[in-house]
């Protein structure tokens, strides 16, 4: 404003330039300063974020122990050892762990390296294998479950048929009918309604060869998978009857981005 205010009085007698011109430096260099303040502000504002970043990253960092280390904590004091022996899996049934978070854009890439023999995967349904998958990704909402659904379209193929798994959207009754008739490559949904599915038989893992888990991802209030009380709860339902048994079988590879 102070230097608008300078701008618009152009008619100030001449004997008053050179005042005016050491006023307008002195308030060039403040600007300047004031301007150099702020860049160094953002710049270490960056720089923390930066640091805050990677140290989230460090923190969400997965390997093959990070999905047995949440099953332990979370069974203390329920689960026998002998029980959590029957079900610890071995290493080299999770396939590939990327470093950093795999985003809905590389989701097909990574697929695609991960599992490169998916046609073949695929081919091994026959015609009586009615609501039986050949792989599942598990979320933690229904709106995650098709935006991960949308993201895959360039590795499943054409040819890959899938099931929407998750209650948002859709009846029960319909998805039970969907899966009894139906030959499905792919299932896509929430720790709940996989669990009715498969309680009530109309999903069936006899041909189950992956699960994926959307273990990282997080929603707009910072929360994953693990995070949200009732998500978290059938999840650990699920990994107790069918995930870890199945890995435990060496029946399941199980990926986790």
């Amino acid at each position: 404003m102070a230097d608008d205010l300078c701008d618009d009085q152009w008619w100030i007698q001449e004997d008053q330039g050179s005042d005016k011109k050491n006023s307008k430096k002195r308030k060039t260099d403040t600007s300047k300063e004031v301007d150099k303040n702020l860049q160094e502000q953002s710049s270490k504002s960056k720089k923390r974020k930066t640091k805050a970043n990677k140290e989230d990253l460090i923190s969400r960092k997965i390997d093959e122990n990070t999905l047995w280390a949440f099953f332990m904590k979370e069974s203390k004091g329920r689960l026998s050892e002998i029980e959590l022996e029957d079900l610890q899996p071995s290493g080299d049934q999770f396939l590939s762990f990327d470093s950093h978070f795999v985003s809905l854009t590389d989701l097909s890439g990574y697929l695609q390296k991960t599992i490169p023999d998916w046609k073949n995967d695929m081919a091994l349904l026959k015609d009586k294998d009615k609501g039986c998958p050949v792989m599942l990704i598990v979320t933690a909402s229904a709106k995650r479950s098709v935006d991960v659904l949308r993201a895959v379209q360039d590795w499943k193929t054409p040819q890959c048929k899938t099931a929407k798994l998750f209650a948002k959207h859709f009846k029960l009754e319909d998805q039970q009918a969907f899966l009894e008739k139906s030959i499905i490559h792919l299932g896509v949904g929430t720790p709940n309604r996989i669990l009715r599915l498969k309680s009530e038989g109309f999903l069936k893992f006899k041909r189950l060869k992956y699960v994926m888990i959307d273990w990282r991802f997080e929603d707009a209030k910072k929360r994953t998978l693990v995070d949200i009380p009732e998500v978290k709860r059938d999840f650990i339902e699920l990994l107790h009857k069918e995930i870890l048994v199945r890995l435990k079988q060496r029946k399941l590879k199980c990926i986790m981005v």
